[in-house]
């Protein structure tokens, strides 16, 4: 029994040194975390920067995107030191007065692949393409702008002359970083496309921030995909189905139901999120897009309404439905195809949008001219060849005229 006892003891001491050391290990874990804040462990300027700080403060301007800005503020000069995670892409602060990318001044900031050394570069924004980037002189600097690395982070040291940058709203801030790989071009000046950018007004005195746009990336993405997979193919697939096999009868109804019901309430989705767009995004005029986007929605909601009245096969109205219903349709997909260029064109989405969505188009039309082939032959009553896919269909479908009513949903 004494040996049973002490064994017993010796196994709550073991257990009190586990959870001593476990507790030990997750309080270097939490003190390590809270570490991560340069502003709150180490405020102090990086020893590489020549600018002379009259003060310190520290603000995370950015938290999402980890952008720290260390600044000193006073009567003649602005000095900041702007850092952020260090990553195979370009970086920037900018200047706006209407906390807009278009018409910024703005400091860019990228390491060089080949010679591995940090470059920084003023630049002016004049708009959405490479060629409307031009190097800038709006801000006048006391001292050379400055670029370090180290193992893990970027640097951009500044120090701008407020008399001598007339014109330049100082207190409203542009924070973005580019495509991971696409670095600007120091020859020609250019770089692409921010990949997300936000933008601030800064109080030097409080040391706050206060956000005045964030860049709806994710959310213009979003609003792209789900029209695309709405307008593009769900909708386009009913029609086809609707079209071209009324063979399978009834099954062909309810997959054509099922898809365009399915699709009207995607298109309803990227309604909803193109509108939160409309109130977010600030230099893109996409008007035209809107309108039609407005419209073709219309026309689809008409479409869903016309299927809910649909008259019976022997009403005399009957023909006069089924005409309405085929060509609104028709005319709804050729819209919303023409709608989706447009918005891709005014989000700025480049050549892979513009091919991924031309690519869905070219194969539906082939598929569309491949059926429409085999229902001609049906047409002419070529029976042997076996190609029963395109279904009993009548010439009147393509005339510009009502078609007669002959037993069809």
């Amino acid at each position: 029994m004494g040996l049973l006892q002490d064994v017993r003891r010796l196994q709550k001491s073991l257990c009190g040194v586990k959870s001593g050391l476990l507790f030990l290990v997750l309080l270097m874990v939490v003190s390590s975390s809270a570490q991560t804040d340069p502003c709150t462990t180490n405020a102090a300027v990086p020893s590489d920067v020549k600018i002379n700080f009259s003060t310190n403060e520290c603000h995370f301007a950015w938290s999402q995107q980890n952008f720290v800005v260390r600044y000193a503020d006073n009567a003649t000069t602005l000095s900041m030191v702007v850092s952020v995670n260090r990553a195979n892409r370009w970086y920037a602060i900018g200047f706006n007065k209407n906390s807009a990318m278009i018409g910024a001044s703005a400091l860019v900031a990228w390491v060089d692949p080949t010679s591995t050394e940090p470059q920084i570069k003023q630049y002016y924004l004049g708009g959405k393409t490479p060629v409307t980037v031009k190097v800038d002189s709006q801000i006048k600097f006391s001292q050379t702008p400055q670029a370090f690395v180290t193992t893990d982070t970027l640097y951009m040291a500044f120090q701008i002359d407020k008399a001598a940058s007339i014109g330049v709203s100082l207190d409203n801030q542009l924070y973005a970083f580019g495509l991971a790989g696409q670095l600007p071009n120091s020859k020609t000046n250019q770089f692409t496309q921010h990949q997300l950018m936000t933008s601030v007004k800064f109080n030097y005195v409080a040391g706050t921030t206060t956000s005045t746009y964030s860049d709806p990336t994710t959310l213009r993405r979003s609003h792209g995909v789900i029209n695309i997979f709405g307008w593009g193919i769900l909708l386009p697939v009913g029609a086809i189905v609707a079209r071209y096999c009324k063979p399978w009868d009834p099954a062909w109804f309810y997959i054509h139901v099922s898809l365009q019901v399915l699709g009207y309430i995607l298109v309803l989705v990227a309604l909803v999120l193109g509108n939160s767009l409309a109130g977010i995004v600030q230099d893109v005029d996409f008007g035209t897009h809107r309108a039609l986007g407005i419209f073709v929605f219309v026309l689809a909601t008409l479409q869903l309404t016309a299927l809910l009245l649909r008259p019976k096969k022997d009403a005399k109205v009957r023909r006069y439905w089924n005409f309405y219903h085929h060509w609104a349709g028709r005319t709804a997909l050729v819209l919303a195809a023409v709608n989706v260029y447009l918005g891709i064109d005014a989000a700025n989405g480049g050549k892979k949008w513009t091919g991924s969505y031309s690519l869905v188009l070219a194969i539906e039309v082939v598929v569309i001219i491949v059926l429409e082939v085999l229902s001609c032959i049906n047409r002419s009553g070529d029976d042997d060849s076996g190609l029963q896919l395109g279904g009993n269909f009548h010439s009147n479908y393509n005339s510009g005229a009502p078609p007669s009513y002959r037993g069809q949903v």
